[in-house]
């Protein structure tokens, strides 16, 4: 097995341009303690990295606290953030996304960034979709945190979100949480073809001889994820309109679904984002409607990001009576259709 060691901040230093060396730094401690820390009254210190201690043994998970609201963690929304790839020559990892949701988004949940471990294997890794490797089961341990984190603080909301390929975990372990949201952005969740499920069965698999009929099982593509039924939560599938491989994905991804009642779209443009991007504060107050909504229906989340509250059930207005028609014309028909009538003959001729 692949034997691979995260330093704690106590070790000694090592050269801080090099990807492999950073990918360490970080406090190591077992779950229960960080959800201590989480609960504590004593709000935990943004920025700082945990290395999450995997119940099995292996990787530790990478997560850091972004933020914490000023009332405290207990019973307000978490949102666990998941990067996308990294080219590890210009980022350091462990590398975490979500601080667009922090102060400037309100201050309104608790914001979890989560790092992938195995991208730490080899700093020619790109991308692992957050999935198990021979150095541990990442997914197992995630779902643990999620699991734990809900059970302890009791949050009036789950969310899980993740742009580009970091889109794929957010909605594989927003599945695994019934009553969670999902908050996708240009979502790449097509795993095959790939440039990088190459690197990453030769790296993350190095003595157990995976081959690419092996990476279905291992990291789901978009038509498994496709086909997992609806109910376990909400989907807010944010698209920008010029990005058109990730239109294209997005059929291939809703076009297998027996329902969309759980799946709110939304596609736009925006003058200065072409392509692959996104304004990350249309995407911080996406997820804040969907942390803050009162349910997890279509509805209730667009209502709430609109600014208003969804209107309530009820049955349709009575139609006004309408006005009393003219006496009728000669042979009993109506003034109007008389001269309506008496203008298409008239064009006929």
């Amino acid at each position: 097995m692949f034997n691979l060691k995260f330093r704690a901040k106590s070790s000694p230093p090592e050269d801080p341009g090099t990807p492999a060396a950073a990918a360490g730094a970080g406090r190591r401690i077992d779950l229960p303690a960080f959800l201590d820390i989480l609960a504590g009254p004593e709000p935990a210190v943004p920025g700082e990295t945990f290395l999450i201690e995997a119940a099995g043994g292996g990787l530790p998970l990478p997560a850091q606290i972004l933020d914490v609201p000023p009332g405290g963690a207990a019973g307000a929304p978490v949102v666990f953030v998941f990067h996308g790839a990294l080219d590890q020559s210009r980022r350091r990892i462990p590398a975490f996304a979500g601080r667009f949701l922090t102060r400037k988004a309100g201050r309104f949940a608790t914001v979890i960034g989560l790092a992938d471990p195995a991208l730490g294997i080899d700093p020619a890794l790109k991308l692992a979709w957050f999935a198990a490797c021979e150095g541990g089961d990442t997914p197992a341990a995630i779902d643990a945190l999620a699991a734990g984190v809900a059970a302890r603080l009791r949050p009036g909301r789950v969310v899980f979100t993740g742009g580009s390929a970091g889109a794929h975990a957010a909605l594989r372990h927003a599945r695994a949480l019934p009553g969670s949201v999902a908050v996708l952005v240009n979502p790449r969740m097509r795993i095959r073809p790939s440039r990088y499920w190459q690197d990453y069965l030769r790296l993350c698999w190095p003595e157990s001889g995976r081959k690419p009929a092996d990476l279905r099982a291992l990291v789901p593509d978009i038509a498994e994820l496709a086909a997992q039924k609806a109910g376990d939560g909400m989907l807010v599938y944010l698209l920008n309109a010029l990005d058109t491989i990730s239109l294209r994905l997005a059929t291939e991804f809703l076009a297998p679904r027996e329902t969309l009642d759980d799946v709110l779209l939304q596609v736009e443009h925006w003058p200065g984002f072409e392509g692959h991007s996104y304004p990350q504060p249309a995407w911080a107050e996406w997820v804040r409607a969907a942390a803050e909504a009162p349910g997890v229906s279509v509805a209730e989340i667009a209502a709430q990001k609109a600014g208003a509250a969804p209107r309530p059930q009820s049955r349709p207005a009575v139609r006004p009576a309408a006005p009393p028609r003219p006496a009728p014309g000669p042979g009993g028909f109506d003034a109007a259709d008389i001269h309506l009538a008496d203008q298409l003959a008239a064009t006929a001729e």
